[in-house]
């Protein structure tokens, strides 16, 4: 593979894909050195999104490699704290796809307060808060097609797709 004359889908596959190690690279003085990075990722729900974080790192004994990789990730902890993922079987939304009423079961326990939805375009066309766990909208007057329905609060929106029929 040469990245001198591009790169092209197909090598970045077989680089990212075949795990492939080697201890040196390019000529004596490592002047021609490429790294590609990538990160697995668990399934994610339609709307639903993740955060990934790359270090860079480089050190002249594996020591201080290792002493950089530990501090980096103290670094993205400190800077981005993570939250527990909420399973998306928490709340409901049915039926779907709707044709007059759609029916939320909301647990108290989330905190969530705000419902609003979407077009597939982004602009909001319904806005409410959620009273009580069983709230309902009304979209008889909305017209057919996908939207994205969101409910969320202080600490989290959660997302969905529905289609209204």
């Amino acid at each position: 593979m040469r990245l001198a004359d591009g790169f092209s889908s197909a090598e970045k596959f077989l680089t990212l894909s075949s795990k492939a190690r080697q201890s040196s690279v390019g000529l004596t003085t490592g002047t021609d050195v490429s790294q590609v990075v990538g990160a697995a990722l668990g399934r994610l729900a339609p709307g639903d999104s993740t955060v990934v974080a790359f270090a860079v790192l480089g050190a002249p004994t594996l020591p201080a490699l290792q002493a950089a990789a530990e501090a980096a990730g103290r670094r993205y902890r400190l800077l981005l704290p993570t939250r527990r993922a909420v399973p998306a079987v928490l709340w409901q939304a049915y039926p779907n796809p709707a044709h007059t009423k759609l029916q939320l079961e909301v647990p108290a326990g989330l905190g969530l307060h705000t419902l609003r939805l979407f077009t597939s375009v982004g602009q909001l066309v319904r806005q409410q808060a959620i009273a009580g766990t069983r709230p309902e909208l009304d979209v008889r007057t909305l017209p057919a097609g996908i939207y994205l329905l969101q409910v969320q609060g202080p600490a989290q929106v959660l997302s969905r797709q529905i289609v209204v029929e």
